[in-house]
């Protein structure tokens, strides 16, 4: 995700939390109504 890959930048803050609430919005809300399965995928070092 963007915001953890870029903590200094001043909209950091601010597109985690939006982040955050469309991730707890598809897990209470939209989950019910449109599926179960959602991928998330992202490089990791290694």
């Amino acid at each position: 995700m963007w915001a953890l890959d870029h903590p200094n930048d001043p909209d950091s803050t601010q597109a985690l939390a939006a982040a955050t609430t469309h991730r707890d919005q598809w897990l209470r809300i939209y989950r019910n109504a449109f599926g179960f399965l959602c991928l998330i995928l992202r490089r990791t070092s290694g």
